[in-house]
């Protein structure tokens, strides 16, 4: 779950991953993430890759 700061980017890579794999990143995902930057490149790397949180960060 992330607790940073919400931007109009963050937004729009939540609704696509939820798209994508149906369900929330930040819903009730075990993982916690502070950093904006972080975040915004985990969402953008698991759209481009079609993978989700989980495959990317292997856990």
């Amino acid at each position: 779950m992330y607790f940073g700061p919400k931007s109009e980017e963050l937004l729009d890579l939540r609704m696509k991953y939820e798209k994508i794999f149906g369900y929330d990143p930040n819903g009730d995902v075990e993982i916690e993430i502070t950093d904006h930057d972080e975040y915004a490149a985990l969402l953008k790397k698991c759209i481009e890759e079609r993978k989700d949180m989980f495959d990317i960060l292997g856990i």
